[in-house]
């Protein structure tokens, strides 16, 4: 008698432990829409281009077309990384802007830098600038920039800092933000 009573207490158990469960309320994290990860600037991405908006002090003379020693300059610019490993890339970059449309001025420039970018987000380099605005008729100098390139999105954001000197004392200190992709 003993095993047919266990026999009905186990069946009885079991049946009790497959009965449906009473439905749960859903939650909004179950129910939402999954979300799609939010797209990043591509590391490995070996060409860069896009606008600069930026602000340069021009060491100037009293016989300049500048009104004010502050133009506001306005360009593009494109930047080819050579890929190097972890931490160290070549960059070879080339910019052209315009400076002083603030004044009613347009003088325009292009630059052709080579440097390195460390982390992928520090720059640093050197290069050539030409421009057809200079009192002592010096259209050829010495570019030298620094910058950081934070990713923002599928974008990046660069800042730099430009130095331009100059023999006769008519240098150019700037700083532009852009936006690359």
């Amino acid at each position: 008698m003993l095993p047919l009573a266990l026999a009905l207490a186990t069946a009885h158990a079991t049946s009790r432990d497959l009965s449906p469960e009473p439905p749960v309320a859903a939650t909004e994290e179950a129910t939402a829409p999954p979300q799609a990860p939010e797209p990043k600037a591509n590391p490995e991405q070996l060409l860069f281009h896009g606008f600069r908006v930026g602000y340069t002090y021009v060491n100037i003379d009293d016989d300049s077309p500048l009104q004010s020693p502050h133009p506001f300059v306005l360009g593009y610019e494109a930047t080819y990384r050579a890929l190097g490993g972890e931490w160290l890339d070549v960059v070879i970059i080339g910019n052209g802007s315009v400076a002083g449309i603030n004044q009613s001025i347009f003088i325009p420039s292009a630059n052709g830098l080579v440097g390195f970018a460390i982390k992928k987000q520090i720059e640093v380099g050197t290069g050539l600038n030409w421009s057809p605005f200079d009192p002592s008729y010096n259209y050829v100098h010495q570019v030298v920039a620094v910058g950081w390139t934070p990713p923002a999105g599928t974008f990046n954001l660069p800042i730099h800092v430009t130095w331009i000197p100059d023999v006769d004392g008519h240098w150019r200190l700037g700083s532009t933000i852009g936006v690359n992709w």
